[in-house]
């Protein structure tokens, strides 16, 4: 038997029916983490009500939360969730391997310079670990056609939704 499911959204305040697209606002208290369906009047009597203990009150940054928001964009940005297949795996893993493979032999190449210039010898950077922008610009500077795979003008890596039409 053909059955319909249909799912209805009630205020949690009063207890009325909401529009289906209704947003949920979330709300933390006491470790507890609230998402709270209300509408648009009784969202504002929430506000309203804790304006007054929220007002000097510090903003904590939800860091779980930004990392699922930034995914969710990227997703919407390449299409959506996808997997390569066949000869486009395999040129974007052997893209990416290439890249990174690049970028280690960079690393060696600025710390054998490093080792060797009078004002940065003492700041080696190790195999991992931050490469000092100072160190970087002048490495740059010295060396004008390297590609850059360190910094704010770093060249990216190849990006899974770059192979999708391939």
């Amino acid at each position: 038997m053909p059955k319909k499911t249909i799912e209805v959204l009630y205020d949690d305040y009063d207890g009325k029916e909401l529009p289906a697209d209704t947003e949920p606002i979330s709300l933390s208290l006491g470790g507890q983490r609230y998402r709270l369906y209300l509408s648009p009047e009784n969202e504002g009597k929430l506000r309203d009500f804790l304006a007054d203990f929220t007002k000097d009150a510090e903003v904590a940054y939800d860091h779980r939360e930004a990392m699922r928001q930034q995914a969710a964009e990227r997703r919407a940005e390449s299409g959506g969730n996808f997997r390569l297949s066949g000869e486009a795996s395999e040129k974007f893993k052997a893209d990416l391997a290439e890249f990174n493979e690049a970028k280690k032999d960079q690393r060696k190449d600025i710390q054998e310079w490093a080792r060797g210039s009078e004002k940065f010898s003492g700041a080696v950077p190790g195999e991992k670990g931050i490469i000092k922008a100072d160190l970087l610009a002048a490495y740059y500077a010295d060396n004008p056609e390297a590609v850059r795979y360190y910094g704010d003008e770093a060249a990216e890596a190849p990006q899974r939704a770059d192979y999708k039409d391939a």
